[in-house]
Formats: C-alpha cells, structure tokens, sequence
C-alpha cells in the first residue's frame, strides 16, 4: 500500500528528481568534453515568468512547455504593475464614493 502524500511534497519530490537528472547529465557531458553553447539572450525581468516545476522561462504560456506543469504559474511583474494601476484608482473612486453617500445620509 503506497503512503500518500500532499501535492507540494509530490512536487518537491519531482523537482529534487530533476535536479538530480540535471546534474548527471552535466556531469556526463563534462566527462564527454562537450560543452553545452552559452545562451546569451536578454529577458526582461518584470517580463519573466518561469515554472515553478522546471524552473524555465515559459513566456505567457499557461502550461509549461518543457515539463508540461498545467498548475499556478505567477504573473510576471510587469503585469502585476499593470494590474494594480488599473485597480487602485478604481478602489479610491469607490472608497470615495460610498464616503459620500454614508456621510449626506
């Protein structure tokens, strides 16, 4: 009978794995004397959004395209700037508004 166990342990269990699986194969290809080609790309970090699983960049996918994780992947930051300017006037406005109404009744 197999132990169950919560989903954030099966994930920390599935991403040691793959760190495990990660630096075998780098220390495989070291032995090899191959050298993986050095990506130099620049990301914008408020863009930024990676799985949580795998730890890659995943873009505006909402399920990673490298380990399929179909789970909460966060908002980048620039998004969640995005969201607050819009949402904060709106909040003020209405704070304001029902300020006035309670205090003329």
């Amino acid at each position: 009978m197999k132990k169950k166990i919560s989903k954030k342990e099966y994930e920390r269990e599935i991403m040691r794995r793959m760190a495990e699986e990660t630096a075998e194969e780098a220390g495989e290809s070291a032995k090899a004397g191959e050298q993986e080609p050095a990506e130099e790309e620049y990301v914008d970090e408020r863009d930024s959004r990676k799985c949580p699983r795998c730890l890659k960049e995943v873009g505006k996918a909402n399920i990673c395209p490298h380990c399929g994780y179909n789970g909460y992947i966060p908002m980048s930051k620039r998004s969640i700037m995005r969201t607050r300017l819009i949402l904060w006037p709106i909040l003020l406005a209405t704070a304001i508004i029902i300020y006035l109404v309670v205090r003329n009744k």
